[in-house]
């Protein structure tokens, strides 16, 4: 999903290049193209982060049922999963309240970095590290 993503970024890319053959091009045809490409990268970046979302959802669940990580870092991913998941959701279903869309953002974006961040940290400084109990 992301190579595509991508490839479509490439896509703008060559467009946004003077060569020769993009003389053939109207100016007008060469911005639709441009608008079009970046539309769907926009597109399928979205839907990427919904599935990442589906994913966060399903660490969350697990790292909640465990007894070493700690609640905080669970739900925090637990609200981070919801949050991917209802603003893609609404970019890719209902782009016409972008509003809505901005103040969830808005609303996600600290739990978002602190459990993901702090769920990364945790795995680096205290995960997979077991106490030898004597």
């Amino acid at each position: 999903m992301l190579g595509i993503a991508i490839l479509n970024l490439i896509f703008v890319l060559l467009l946004s290049n003077s060569t020769d053959y993009l003389l053939l091009f109207k100016t007008d045809q060469l911005q639709a193209h441009v608008m079009l490409y970046l539309e769907a990268f926009d597109s399928i970046w979205s839907i990427g982060l919904l599935i990442f979302g589906g994913h966060l959802l399903i660490v969350g669940c697990l790292a909640f049922k465990s007894v070493n990580i700690p609640k905080v870092i669970s739900i925090l991913l637990l609200i981070a999963s919801i949050g991917y998941i209802v603003i893609h959701l609404c970019n890719t279903f209902l782009p016409q309240y972008d509003g809505i869309i901005t103040i969830l953002k808005l609303v996600f974006t600290v739990p978002m970095i602190v459990g993901e961040l702090g769920f990364g940290l945790w795995l680096l400084l205290r995960g997979g590290k077991v106490s030898i109990k004597a």
